[in-house]
């Protein structure tokens, strides 16, 4: 197996195990939704919210050269490669009816 047959393998348990505590079973949208409505926001601005927050963690662990004191830098990239595809999925559920266009200004507003 490739190394990135192997991410995405990886991407796919860690994603397997987050859900089943965070999400409800069967919506995998569940805890994006009940945050955005918490929140007033839109569900999209929820996961780019936990992408910039995975970011910055890889930002601050390379600028200040420090060892990781909780999760590894590999678990904070595959969040991140997670929290990515959650994104793209939510985009693609959002737009299900009509073919995506490359460059197109997208906003997704709360729940389907």
């Amino acid at each position: 197996m490739s190394q990135f047959q192997e991410a995405l393998r990886a991407m796919e348990e860690i994603h397997s195990k987050k859900a089943a505590d965070y999400a409800l079973p069967g919506d995998e949208f569940s805890n994006f939704l009940q945050v955005a409505r918490s929140l007033r926001k839109d569900v999209d601005e929820v996961i780019l919210t936990f992408i910039c927050t995975k970011i910055e963690r890889l930002v601050n662990l390379k600028q200040t050269q420090a060892d990781p004191m909780n999760e590894s830098v590999e678990d904070t990239i595959l969040d991140l490669a997670v929290y990515s595809t959650i994104l793209l999925a939510w985009y693609e559920y959002n737009h299900a009816t009509r073919p995506i266009q490359t460059g197109e200004n997208w906003k997704i507003r709360g729940a389907p």
